[in-house]
């Protein structure tokens, strides 16, 4: 049984990026009231449906400070765990993912590095990976994705 995530982030439209068929986020996962973050910045929650009937919700302290609003890739097309992306205090793009496709225990923040000011969108494509990008300082979106399914391995930051 794939996890199902619930959220209340807006809809993002997918940046082209090429040679890669992109999975817009759609149906579980793609509107989130899951990844929410108390006002001072830390603390980022995620709160994941894990059955349908009857109905159960765990919700998870991820820790951590972000500035604006995290993102959350729950990837359920291709089963991988979910990742949580937000900008650090840093200005860098921090990612918190789960060790499972439920959500029970986390990795712990790690950085991707960058500096980004906002704008923050994520995506799946048909191979399970996970791309993520926003706006960085010269107001150009810079994205990064990572190497496969529940891969911490990132390229390079590029413009998309």
């Amino acid at each position: 049984m794939k996890a199902l995530f619930r959220s209340r982030l807006a809809r993002f439209a997918v940046p082209a990026v090429a040679a890669v068929a992109l999975i817009p986020l759609a149906a579980p996962g793609a509107n989130a009231d899951d990844v929410i973050r108390n006002p001072n910045g830390c603390n980022v929650f995620v709160t994941i449906q894990t059955s349908w009937n009857p109905p159960m919700e765990e919700t998870h302290d991820l820790g951590g400070c972000v500035l604006g609003q995290p993102v959350l890739n729950d990837n359920n097309y291709t089963g991988q765990d979910p990742y949580v992306f937000g900008i650090g205090t840093d200005g860098a793009l921090w990612y918190d993912r789960a060790n499972d496709i439920y959500g029970r225990s986390w990795t712990g923040w790690r950085s991707l590095g960058g500096r980004l000011t906002g704008g923050l969108r994520t995506w799946s494509d048909t191979s399970a990976r996970v791309g993520v990008g926003g706006t960085g300082l010269d107001g150009q979106f810079w994205c990064t994705w990572n190497w496969g399914p529940n891969s911490d391995n990132w390229v390079s930051w590029q413009h998309c």
